[in-house]
């Protein structure tokens, strides 16, 4: 459970720490300089209709070289339409690439409607194809409790509050709840707060 507070847009977001920054050296490896940068979070579309996306219109992280000397170039050296479709006018390719992308991770088929999902949808134009530049990082601050679901086993559970208690501790919370989802007599599944369990800051 997080806290979203509205970006300056009045939009609902949530910061995450991302790679905004990159710096190398001629002999040098490069490295990655990180901050915190809100994202919005965008409400699940949920249909069968599912955003067409036209391969040959929708490669942006290809250099420009490689597209005219490959992709959109025949053997008897004739240029593609589909080259003339992005260069024509590029800014308007670009904003419709961007819509289409982010509009294409925002889909669901109609059974899962239950779930009212939101989702932070993160690209970049530095290199995340590591396991480490994927990594986000969100504020403990903006953390303000944890569901944990049927399955999760006792011991997983307290593992998880004995981390939570540090950290509150740490920074002097006591606002932090926890949950967990329960199979009524009745065939429900329930969340239910462990009302309990109290963190105590020293």
């Amino acid at each position: 459970m997080f806290k979203a507070v509205p970006d300056e847009a009045g939009v609902v977001s949530l910061k995450i720490e991302r790679v905004t920054g990159a710096a190398s050296s001629k002999n040098g490896p490069t490295t990655y300089s990180k901050s915190f940068v809100q994202h919005k979070a965008q409400p699940v579309r949920y249909s069968t209709d599912y955003p067409a996306v036209d391969f040959f219109r929708s490669l942006g992280r290809i250099r420009q070289a490689d597209m005219n000397n490959f992709w959109y170039v025949s053997d008897d050296g004739k240029f593609s339409v589909c080259r003339d479709a992005i260069f024509s006018d590029e800014n308007v390719w670009r904003d419709e690439y961007w819509k289409t992308f982010v509009a294409s991770t925002l889909y669901k088929t109609p059974e899962w409607t239950h779930e009212e999902e939101y989702r932070l949808v993160v690209h970049s134009l530095f290199d995340m194809s590591t396991k480490e530049q994927r990594k986000l990082k969100y504020r403990f601050e903006d953390l303000t409790g944890i569901i944990f679901g049927i399955r999760t086993a006792t011991e997983a559970k307290l593992k998880i509050m004995k981390i939570i208690e540090r950290k509150c501790i740490r920074e002097g919370r006591r606002d932090f709840k926890f949950f967990e989802v329960r199979y009524t007599p009745d065939k429900l599944f329930k969340v239910h707060e462990l009302s309990l369990l109290k963190i105590e800051a020293s």
